[in-house]
């Protein structure tokens, strides 16, 4: 129908067009939504970003990650690099977990290494308390077993 988006909506059993308004996206042939979508999937990228990836087997890489569309809030991204993702996604801007993205490699592998760092000194951290729970541990064995020997 004239006026109305031209994707189509899938669902578990039938596929049909979408029954919303258009006006938006490339010739205005979209609804809001599907327009984004479609801009995701098919639009071009305007700023390149990085993300830190961290494989478990093979270690961190740096890839990057195409900016087809932004807001105030998220970055709206492309699939760029097709190792790593699968699909298009949204990203928070101001995010501080894995989906962080930089600006430069650079900043990513910073940040990548001050999070090993981090890391690091928690794991000394427990280190450290576990050592003296093992040595108050044997402290108290030899003790009890002294208390034995002399009680013979």
């Amino acid at each position: 129908m004239e006026g109305q988006c031209k994707a189509t909506v899938f669902d578990r059993f039938h596929n049909y067009g979408c029954s919303r308004k258009a006006g938006y996206g490339p010739g205005g042939e979209y609804c809001k939504q599907h327009a984004r979508e479609y801009l995701m999937e098919h639009g071009p990228v305007i700023k390149t970003m990085y993300k830190v990836y961290t494989d478990i087997w093979e270690g961190p890489e740096i890839i990057e990650v195409g900016i087809v569309d932004e807001t105030d809030k998220l970055f709206y991204i492309k699939n760029t690099d097709q190792r790593y993702v699968d699909y298009s996604q949204k990203i928070i801007k101001d995010n501080t977990d894995k989906e962080r993205l930089y600006e430069t490699k650079e900043e990513a592998l910073k940040a990548f290494m001050e999070g090993v760092i981090k890391d690091l000194e928690s794991i000394e951290r427990d280190l450290k308390k576990h050592k003296e729970r093992f040595d108050w541990a044997i402290a108290k064995k030899e003790e009890i077993n002294k208390n034995k020997e002399g009680g013979k």
